[in-house]
């Protein structure tokens, strides 16, 4: 007498190589071999760390950022070769003009000169390369 009974019906043994193409038709590949998947797993450990070294990169990178957003930039301003610093102010003698850096930006204005009261036997005149009169 046997304890075990049952029934297999339509059974296909497939011994032969690429035999699970047949088994699974929409499967087109070879399957993965041993080597496939270390492989696959160096790959995965390659980028793992590629990714830790560009986290690291990019929290330095951000973190200098933040620090330049931080830093105030000074304008400086450059007449002729010559840079001034931020609220410099200098004495442009070819216009007769006072000029000051305003944030980058030139601002100049015309010199006042002082009043000229020149005794009887001299008369106030302008003499080339001064800005101000003089009694002569």
């Amino acid at each position: 007498a046997s304890f075990l009974q049952g029934v297999i019906q339509d059974v296909k043994l497939i011994f032969m190589p690429s035999g699970y193409i047949t088994q699974c038709p929409n499967l087109n590949r070879t399957c993965p071999t041993c080597s496939d998947f270390l492989s696959l797993v160096q790959g995965i450990m390659d980028l793992q760390e590629l990714l830790a070294k560009l986290t690291a990169k990019l929290n330095y990178a951000e973190t200098r950022l933040s620090q330049l957003e931080n830093c105030h930039c000074e304008k400086t301003c450059q007449v002729q070769g010559v840079i001034y610093r931020d609220r410099d102010s200098w004495v442009d003698d070819d216009h007769c003009r006072n000029c000051t850096c305003k944030n980058g930006a030139i601002e100049c204005r015309h010199m006042l000169c002082p009043p000229v009261n020149c005794s009887p036997e001299y008369l106030p005149v302008h003499i080339p390369g001064q800005c101000c009169k003089i009694c002569r």
